[in-house]
């Protein structure tokens, strides 16, 4: 462990660390039980600094040896921080998840006269897993719902802005 102020012998971004911790989750959890996202900002829990990538490390492997993944959740990790940062922006009831995006985006384009197996959400978010902003959502369902067709409204789902954090992807 480094004294307190000094960088860890191998430190890595928080953004990286939880890709890492994520990629483990990934391979416990997944079908009905996949998470849709990580909230960085608690695991790693350093928004904008540096952890110890041995701790993450640690972390990973203890979540990958888990049994299945009810067990996963009961891993508990310490990681040494620093220079972090707060958290930034409303996550707590303002996220949606990729689906919930994609099922409001696709009810919306089909109500335009959209086929429903035509509609790619890929093309309207660019992160499968993240937290979204449910306003930004709502302001882009009111605009394509403004549209005379299909080819519109497609058109103006794909000029949103749906704003994303704890992209994993």
């Amino acid at each position: 462990m480094a004294a307190c102020g000094q960088a860890f012998e191998n430190q890595m971004s928080n953004a990286d660390a939880c890709r890492i911790l994520r990629q483990a989750i990934d391979k416990k959890c997944t079908g009905a039980d996949e998470i849709d996202w990580l909230n960085c900002d608690v695991l790693p829990g350093c928004p904008g600094g540096v952890v110890d990538g041995d701790h993450i490390r640690n972390c990973q492997l203890r979540i990958e040896v888990s049994p299945e993944c009810a067990d996963v959740y009961l891993v508990e990790c310490a990681v040494a921080k620093l220079d972090c940062g707060g958290p930034s922006g409303d996550q707590a009831g303002g996220s949606i998840t990729f689906k919930d995006v994609c099922n409001n985006l696709t009810t919306t384009l089909v109500g335009k006269g959209c086929a429903e197996a035509s509609v790619d959400c890929t093309k309207f978010v660019k992160c499968k897993r993240a937290a979204f902003q449910k306003d930004d959502l709502t302001a882009c369902v009111k605009a394509v719902e403004n549209e005379s067709d299909c080819g519109a409204a497609t058109t103006r789902a794909e000029k949103c802005t749906i704003g994303y954090k704890y992209c994993t992807d």
